[in-house]
């Protein structure tokens, strides 16, 4: 006897499978600071098998790849689950590396401080949330990711 799936069996599993992907593929797996005094040395965990690139990678890069790929594109403005960030630096408020990593390090403070172009992408994004990095990424960590996300091939075209 075949059985048949009903379209509501189809969507709870791909809901059920996409949220055990995306929690099993977050950013808490990912960068870290073995201790105090190796403060500078940063260890990096590779998340859902990708690997890092050979040590010639800029910190900016690994710390993209680990944290925020999984959900965002360097070289495209295209959606994924978030916005695509070629030209980032074009289309935020001024000045923005400073806006940049007061988002990443925690989206929510902005929002909830009521910063408009926060706002404007919540809305975009249909009120996807991105990670909340506070105790995960240091602002150091988050100005190395936009000065790779501004000085690589992401951001070329845009005038």
């Amino acid at each position: 006897m075949v059985r048949h799936l009903d379209i509501r069996t189809i969507r709870f599993s791909t809901i059920f499978l996409t949220i055990i992907f995306l929690n099993s593929c977050g950013p808490r797996s990912g960068v870290h600071h073995d201790n105090e005094t190796e403060k500078n040395k940063v260890v990096q965990t590779p998340i859902c098998g990708n690997a890092l690139d050979n040590e010639s990678s800029s910190d900016g890069a690994k710390l993209f790849k680990i944290n925020c790929a999984v959900c965002h594109s360097a070289f495209t403005d295209q959606n994924f689950l978030g916005p695509g960030l070629k030209g980032i630096k074009y289309r935020l408020p001024n000045p923005p590396d400073d806006w940049f990593i007061k988002y990443t390090i925690n989206c929510d403070k902005v929002f909830a401080s009521g910063d408009a172009y926060a706002a404007k992408l919540r809305g975009e994004n249909k009120d996807q949330r991105m990670t909340v990095f506070e105790g995960i990424l240091t602002e150091e960590d988050a100005r190395e990711i936009y000065n790779y996300l501004t000085k690589s091939m992401a951001t070329e075209a845009v005038p």
